[in-house]
């Protein structure tokens, strides 16, 4: 999940709810990491949009459809992301490497 992680963020244009929307795609199944990394690794110069359209042409992707995700910890997702929100947009650009690496820290991604 580390390694799906770090290649999603080197994305040109990704972002917290790309990454996050990913990663509990992924999570659901394990053979989806390893698919997942395989077209990332397999394909160069991806956007957002192209790994995306992956995930949502999937066979399996609406196996999910209607679930309330999974949190690893108890959490208030509201407050979570507001807090995220809240801090993406109170940063600089210089600053928003170090939002990222609290988010991640904060969900076990380290």
């Amino acid at each position: 999940m580390e390694e799906l992680y770090n290649k999603l963020r080197a994305i040109p244009g990704s972002h917290f709810g790309f990454v996050m929307g990913i990663l509990n795609y992924a999570k659901k199944k394990s053979d989806r990491v390893e698919k997942l990394l395989n077209y990332i690794n397999s394909n160069n110069d991806l956007t957002v949009s192209d790994v995306v359209m992956f995930v949502s042409t999937q066979p399996d992707f609406f196996e999910d459809d209607g679930e309330i995700p999974e949190v690893s910890k108890e959490v208030d997702l509201n407050k979570e992301l507001k807090k995220g929100v809240e801090d993406m947009l109170s940063v600089n650009v210089k600053d928003a490497r170090k939002v990222f690496d609290d988010i991640r820290k904060d969900y076990g991604l380290d």
